[in-house]
């Protein structure tokens, strides 16, 4: 029998050792690319699930609270209506945040718009992939409209100051290749929390009445 070298089997125990170690080392990062992966998609899920239960709030509350008393705004260029408070007034166009309760509707171009809050952030909307980019110079790049689940297609944002709080609504009439945005505030030095709350609350009833309507060109 031939004897085997004592530096055969170091050798051999050697590369032994390193193979394990790296078996080992693969398995703790797939394992590690593992635990990522499901932390991400369990991020995800909390949002999707956020999402849903602002929609269903939004669903209830439109059952419980009676708007029949409320305006109704009918716009046949646009092709929309929708109902809104008798405490709010309504433009179209810039109206400098003024009033108490105030909305603002216009319509442009879904393919060339982006949205400015006036406070340093600008986003830019992607109509074929649906989504937004802050630009560049975007203060606040983590604040950009979020997708909510409805009957049609609509994004919000949620801005602010030490004067103003807003809700703005960016609904794609993709028929008609334009974007609506309606904008909903309260304002003030600064706004009343009574104000505040009852500016939550109708924003959500706001939108749920809103709908597009057949207009024969």
């Amino acid at each position: 029998m031939n004897k085997v070298s004592k530096s055969t089997i170091y050798l051999t125990a050697a590369f032994a050792l390193t193979l394990g170690l790296n078996i080992v080392a693969v398995v703790k990062i797939v394992s590690l690319q593992n635990i990522v992966e499901n932390l991400s998609k369990t991020v995800q899920q909390e949002k999707i699930s956020e999402r849903s239960e602002m929609q269903r709030s939004v669903a209830t509350e439109a059952q419980v609270l009676d708007v029949s008393s409320w305006r109704t705004y009918r716009n046949e260029k646009y092709g929309l209506e929708f109902k809104y408070p008798l405490n709010t007034n309504l433009y179209s166009g810039n109206y400098g945040y003024s009033e108490t309760f105030a909305i603002d509707i216009e319509e442009k171009n879904i393919y060339l718009f982006e949205y400015s809050d006036n406070f340093g952030g600008t986003y830019i909307f992607d109509s074929q992939k649906k989504n937004w980019t802050p630009s560049p110079k975007t203060n606040d790049s983590e604040n950009e409209p979020v997708a909510i689940q409805t009957s049609f297609e609509v994004y919000r944002y949620i801005g602010g100051s030490g004067f103003c709080v807003w809700d703005a609504y960016f609904i794609p009439f993709r028929m008609r290749s334009k974007m609506i945005q309606l904008e909903y505030s309260v304002c003030g030095d600064p706004p009343r929390a009574t104000d505040i709350t009852t500016h939550e609350k109708n924003s959500s009833l706001i939108l749920s009445t809103f709908k597009f309507i057949n207009i024969s060109e």
